[in-house]
C-alpha cells in the first residue's frame, strides 16, 4: 500500500510527530509539509494528515488540504500545545 505522511506545524511538534509516524512505515514513506504536497496526492492509497489545533479546530492551512483529499484511507493525528 502505498502511503505518505503529510503535516501542518507551527512550533515543530507535529513535524516531530509525523517523522515518527514516517519512521514505522516502509523506507521510502514521504513525510512532507502541507506546503509542499506532491503533485500525484492522488496516488497515495494511505495517508497520514497530522496539524496544529487553533482554537479547538485543524489549522486553516490543514482544513483547506483536508478538504481536497479524496484517498481511499485517511488517518489524522493533531498536536496541542496549552498551558
Amino acid at each position: 500500500m502505498k502511503s505518505i505522511v503529510i503535516y501542518s506545524s507551527l512550533t515543530g511538534n507535529t513535524k516531530q510527530v509525523a517523522e515518527t509516524i514516517a519512521r514505522v512505515l516502509p523506507v521510502d514513506t514521504p513525510c512532507v509539509s502541507m506546503s509542499k504536497l506532491p503533485s500525484d496526492m492522488a496516488s497515495y492509497e494511505l495517508v497520514f494528515a497530522g496539524f496544529w489545533v487553533d482554537k479547538g479546530t485543524a489549522n486553516k492551512e490543514a482544513r483547506d488540504v483536508l478538504g481536497t483529499l479524496h484517498n481511499p484511507y485517511i488517518a489524522l493525528f493533531a498536536t496541542a500545545g496549552v498551558p
